[in-house]
């Protein structure tokens, strides 16, 4: 074995042991309330920590790197697009929380069945828990290909460890452990701001913004859209207004997150430009940050502290997405059955929690183009983005009639979705937002013809 790999082994053994220890400690102390939403006791930091660690998932890293090297800063665009949707929350949810505290919502479906009606909670919470899947699929990837790359073994290796970590902590812990982990995970993601020390970019590499320029209006505002859409339709980042202590935590949290979002996605891309002074200039994007973990020219004990932290950030939005898939189940697809009491909703949550690590640890294993995989997947989500908005704004005034037209609706843009993306169309940036500018059309007219509003 060599150096490297004892210094990553060392490092990644740590890292999962205390992850381990947090779960058998919460199967001691947890509450039923705790697991379910975090008692709704959740204050700043530790939301501020859970979002910004949330939103840096392992797709996402290998995308940022690899954008360093090829593209410099032009995606940054995005960044705008998601200050705005945080802000929205920020105005909003302090109400949508006192709401959801007084109906003991779990999910945002929750929300959406008494604003709509049951049809729409449904349909919606079908596509949360399909883009959910996808995205623990996803971190399964990043972080089983990582160990299977700098420990020379094979991925399925790599993907059965982590599901297994994962399935520990978050079967005793719930919800209450994604907090806890989160807030750990996301003082180790910070750690990777002083990665880009010991891999510098040249000062003409720091100070060269035409990146945002050369980009193109076209792929700069596809990022741009992709920012604001993300974060409105994002499932677990309302959960976090559920859960959040009191409404000052989500004035404050949700905008904080946005800074650290940015520190931590210019640090990668930091990275991105000093592996361009290292790595063979033919290399393909999605190729740079793997290729990190063969190069002579990193030391071992920084190719372990990178892979730490990668770890950190693939875990945290993978328990993150496996609570939140079981969760929309259990609350929203589940017979109510199963799920009235506390006790009921406990146990089928960690029943679900554990086959979704099963099966998704499969599809991690059949994954060839993450990044394509990744922007497809999240362009689904994205019809639901008008839906919410429009719930916010006028909550809790459903009617039967506007159940069935929302639904129709819903089921209309998911159809364009399916022919879009089976077509090819989304080689086309901008194309991915055609079933969502669809979406907003049709349900803004529906529900100002079918609904009013009334002031969230």
């Amino acid at each position: 074995m060599t150096q490297t790999q004892i210094y990553i082994l060392c490092g990644l053994a740590l890292y999962g042991l205390v992850l381990l220890g947090l779960g058998f400690w919460a199967a001691k102390n947890e509450s039923h309330d705790g697991f379910v939403i975090g008692g709704r006791n959740i204050g700043i930091l530790p939301t501020v920590g859970s979002l910004a660690s949330g939103f840096r998932d392992g797709a996402g890293i290998v995308f940022w790197v690899g954008a360093g090297l090829t593209l410099g800063y032009g995606p940054l665009w995005l960044i705008p697009g998601l200050l705005l949707s945080l802000l929205f929350y920020s105005t909003f949810g302090p109400r949508i929380r006192e709401i959801a505290e007084q109906k003991d919502y779990i999910s945002i479906a929750e929300f959406i069945r008494d604003s709509f009606g049951p049809l729409t909670q449904k349909l919606s919470a079908l596509i949360i828990i399909f883009f959910s899947l996808m995205y623990v699929a996803m971190q399964l990837y990043v972080s089983g290909n990582l160990i299977a790359q700098v420990l020379s073994v094979q991925s399925w290796i790599g993907i059965v460890a982590v599901a297994t970590v994962i399935a520990v902590y978050l079967f005793w812990g719930g919800y209450g452990n994604v907090v806890k982990t989160d807030t750990i995970q996301f003082f180790i993601i910070l750690s990777l701001i002083a990665v880009p020390f010991f891999i510098p970019p040249t000062a003409e590499q720091l100070f060269d913004f035409s990146g945002f320029k050369a980009i193109g209006l076209e792929t700069g505002l596809g990022f741009f859209l992709i920012g604001v859409f993300w974060i409105i339709s994002s499932a677990d980042a309302w959960q976090r207004v559920f859960s959040a202590r009191n409404a000052r935590v989500i004035r404050i949290a949700f905008p904080a997150s946005a800074l650290f979002y940015l520190i931590m996605t210019l640090s990668l891309i930091y990275i991105g430009l000093g592996a361009k002074n290292i790595l063979p200039a033919e290399i393909e994007a999605d190729d740079v940050f793997f290729s990190l973990f063969s190069t002579p020219e990193i030391s071992a004990w920084l190719k372990g502290c990178i892979a730490v932290g990668v770890m950190a950030i693939t875990m945290s939005t993978l328990d993150t997405f496996c609570y939140l898939a079981a969760s929309t189940f259990g609350k929203d697809i589940a017979p109510a059955r199963l799920t009235n009491s506390r006790a009921g909703y406990f146990k089928l949550t960690r029943i679900s929690m554990l086959a979704i690590l099963i099966l998704m640890s499969l599809v991690a294993m059949n994954i060839s183009d993450l990044i394509q995989f990744l922007f497809d997947t999240i362009s689904l989500l994205f019809v639901l983005a008008p839906v919410y908005v429009l719930a916010v704004l006028s909550p809790e005034s459903g009617s039967e009639r506007l159940d069935k037209v929302m639904s129709a609706i819903i089921l209309v843009c998911a159809g364009i979705y399916i022919y879009l993306f089976t077509s090819g169309a989304f080689a086309d940036m901008l194309n991915m937002f055609i079933p969502t500018w669809i979406s907003i059309g049709l349900s803004v007219s529906a529900v100002f013809a079918l609904k009013g509003f009334k002031r969230a």
